[in-house]
């Protein structure tokens, strides 16, 4: 079971701020265009963050990541169970950005079946976001020729905690919370 749509629109400006800073940590090139166009959506708004980075990770893109899904959730929320949702908000916002990196990286794997050279750029770049998911099999697991395997077991464990993981710590913690 996917996180539904509805939340994943919800949370779509707060995953613009995680992919700041999945960009940052990963240190994509910065003159690709899609690394461009996010670094001038996000950058008016980190400026009111003032919030130095520590080392590579920024700190202000993960601070402005919550109240981005705070303020879009609550705009999308009935005011019946306000105060239950509210709750549930940063265990949607987990659940939205694994499903995020989930497609990110099957994203990366169909563009790295084409062989053309214009899609070469934008393969490199789905790479290099997903790769703090496929980093620490890539130190066991040699590749078989082409195909990464960590790559394969990267994707898999993703699936699995996105599809059966997920649904039941939502219904764990609002079994808690009610």
């Amino acid at each position: 079971m996917f996180l539904p749509y509805e939340y994943m629109l919800v949370f779509l400006p707060a995953l613009v701020f995680f992919t700041r800073f999945l960009m940052e940590y990963t240190r994509c090139d910065y003159y690709h265009p899609a690394c461009r166009w996010v670094t001038r959506i996000t950058a008016p708004l980190l400026k009111l963050v003032p919030v130095r980075n520590y080392q590579n990770l920024n700190i202000s893109a993960l601070i402005m990541m919550l109240i981005m899904a705070e303020v879009f959730g609550l705009a999308f929320m009935n005011f019946e169970t306000l105060w239950h949702l509210i709750q549930l908000i940063p265990v949607f916002l987990i659940w939205a950005v694994l499903q995020f990196m989930l497609y990110l990286m099957f994203i990366g794997a169909i563009l790295s079946w084409i062989p053309s050279a214009s899609v070469a750029p934008w393969s490199y770049l789905f790479m290099k976001l997903t790769s703090p998911l496929t980093a620490p099999f890539d130190r066991f697991i040699p590749p078989v020729g082409f195909i990464s395997l960590s790559f394969m077991i990267a994707a898999l464990l993703m699936s699995f905690v996105v599809f059966n993981v997920m649904p039941r710590v939502v219904g764990i913690v609002w079994d808690l919370i009610k």
